[in-house]
């Protein structure tokens, strides 16, 4: 607990804007997540099925700002009173940075573990893996959802 008081403390006023910005917009998407129907919900975050542009994957000098909102929404996931799974935390990214006109693809996978059908989402925009990173080898994309 002290470790993130002192970190809070270090962090500037743009990384704090950004972390507020996430932890609203995680606890709108959960709620969104919550009470629409899947497709519907999507649809009103502004995520539609398709194939991501060709450019998703070129980095550009874009790499900062891609960096900063990962951090901040995975700052805002860890204080959030809402839970924010991969999926939430995905979301949340797909919007931050449509609003600053980059374009995200939010990929789904499943996998299979001792029989269990699992499945987890990420995000990557101009080639970087946002969120969910430390799974996205396990998983197969059985769909992907572009800003």
């Amino acid at each position: 607990m002290l470790q993130r008081i002192k970190a809070a403390c270090k962090m500037s006023t743009v990384e704090w804007r950004l972390a507020l910005e996430a932890l609203a917009l995680i606890c709108a998407v959960r709620i969104t997540l919550a009470v629409l129907p899947f497709p519907k919900a999507m649809s009103c975050l502004g995520l539609h099925q398709g194939q991501p542009a060709s450019n998703i994957n070129d980095i550009g000098d874009t790499s900062t700002q891609i960096t900063a909102v990962g951090l901040a929404v995975q700052r805002a996931a860890s204080v959030s009173p809402l839970k924010a799974v991969c999926l939430q935390q995905a979301a949340t990214v797909a919007i931050m940075l449509r609003r600053r006109g980059l374009q995200v693809a939010v990929y789904f996978g499943v996998a299979t573990e001792e029989g269990i059908l699992m499945a987890h989402a990420w995000s990557v925009s101009r080639g970087i893996i946002i969120t969910g990173k430390q799974k996205t080898d396990r998983f197969v994309p059985i769909t992907v959802y572009i800003t």
